[in-house]
């Protein structure tokens, strides 16, 4: 219900030109991959993202847009104890992503990185024109170097030449029963809650 609720003013708040497109796919890659072709069809310039259990500000659609960046996310953290970040950079083997570590880049700011989650991104849709298809495949567990579908996406998109960026001042919540919030104000995370549904 909460994230009903915190959706419905998203929606309030998204530019006038807005569309809202849902799709019934119980595959990831596959719904994503769906939402990316009614975007071209309908000649949007923007795929928004927003996964079910990410509580993002209000405004962050025209916040996202005032970068005009191919690749924007908000900053989230990963449900896990010790929590971290959604904002990755590739490790030294070359196949693994890992988080930018709290205290080593400024909150509020701009930071470039080489994944991001999907859960609260926006995509200009001529990103997607400058790969092949299938846009995102969820190889995870199926592949040596296998990813999941976001991060198997971001992979492709910087070998074809798009940066992915983080903004730090968009603040995120993830629900669920291990929740962590990115502060504010100190460079590190904030214990909210350790059990139950989200709630402030």
């Amino acid at each position: 219900m909460a994230w009903t609720i915190n959706f419905a003013s998203v929606w309030k708040f998204a530019p006038t030109n807005t569309k809202l497109v849902l799709l019934p796919e119980p595959q990831i890659d596959a719904a994503r991959d769906k939402a990316v072709e009614v975007a071209l069809r309908l000649g949007a310039k923007h795929v928004f993202y927003l996964d079910s259990d990410i509580h993002p500000p209000k405004d962050i659609i025209a916040r996202l847009l005032a970068h005009n960046l191919p690749i924007v996310s908000g900053l989230y953290a990963r449900r896990q104890n010790p929590p971290t970040n959604q904002m990755l950079r590739k490790a030294p083997d070359g196949f693994k992503f890992i988080p930018i570590e709290e205290g080593s880049y400024q909150p509020g700011s701009l930071v470039e990185c080489d994944a991001v989650g999907f859960g609260c991104v926006l995509v200009e849709t001529r990103v997607f024109k400058a790969m092949e298809r299938p846009w995102f495949r969820w190889t995870e567990y199926y592949a040596i170097g296998g990813a999941s579908e976001d991060f198997n996406f971001c992979t492709k998109a910087k070998h074809a030449g798009f940066k992915i960026v983080v903004d730090t001042n968009i603040i995120c919540k993830h629900s669920g029963l291990i929740k962590w919030t990115p502060s504010k104000t100190l460079n590190r995370f904030e214990y909210t809650r350790t059990a139950g549904v989200y709630g402030d």
